[in-house]
């Protein structure tokens, strides 16, 4: 993403026809007309002669079943639309953001990423354990190439600059996405947290190293969906 802030739907929709249309800022329309990867747990709802897959080289799964993992914790885990239809994705209260990518890379917080189109390459990886904050860990998935993704957000979405004379350090349950070129390394703060009186995540932190932005969302009451 270089070194400006992820572009608005608004700001790229003549590079390439969207297949997200908000229906109101927590629920976002995603007509599936090509392949579409998207996160089983944000279904609202769905219509249309659809198709469900772990991807196209896989048996078919039910989309029950795709409910049932993540429900037991596979949270990172995405389901392959096809078919002809409309998914209809939101989780709860929270905004949907729609970006563009445009022959680029961007590292995303995995639970935040309600849709992207098949033609995004993108890969899941593990950052770190977070303590008690998020169990079984932060998940991030790698995006990269020319398409459209639809973000789950809380609250307004800051990009704020991170370079090796001043490295940003981001709680995790505010973290949303960050450039290509930042090395994100996992940290433990416990005196920070304590006089602010979180506590969060054992005082767990990330902090970045190199030249880029890190993307942050999240009001005070806003808390991670696996707190313990």
């Amino acid at each position: 993403m270089g070194e400006r802030p992820a572009p608005t739907a608004e700001s790229e929709t003549e590079a390439s026809p969207a297949p997200f249309r908000l229906v109101r800022p927590g629920l976002v329309e995603a007509a599936v007309r090509e392949p579409l990867w998207f996160c089983p747990p944000s279904l609202v709802a769905h219509r249309g002669s659809l198709e469900f897959a772990r991807d196209s080289e896989l048996e078919r799964e039910s989309l029950g079943l795709f409910l049932y993992k993540a429900l037991l914790g596979e949270r990172s885990c995405f389901a392959l639309a096809g078919g002809e239809g409309e998914l209809y994705l939101g989780r709860g209260q929270e905004r949907v953001f729609l970006l563009y990518l445009a022959e680029e890379t961007l590292w995303v917080q995995g639970y935040s990423i309600l849709a992207f189109q098949r033609i995004l390459n993108h890969r899941v990886q593990l950052m770190g354990q977070v303590g008690g904050l998020v169990a079984g860990g932060l998940y991030a998935v790698r995006l990269e190439g020319r398409g459209w993704v639809a973000l789950s957000v809380s609250g307004e979405v800051a990009a704020l600059r991170s370079t090796p004379a001043k490295p940003l350090r981001a709680v995790p349950i505010h973290l949303l996405a960050w450039s290509q070129a930042l090395e994100p390394h996992l940290q433990t703060e416990h005196s920070l947290f304590n006089m602010v009186g979180k506590g969060c995540g054992d005082g767990a932190q990330f902090t970045f190293q190199g030249e880029g932005w890190v993307a942050l969302h999240g009001e005070e009451n806003y808390m991670y969906p696996q707190v313990r």
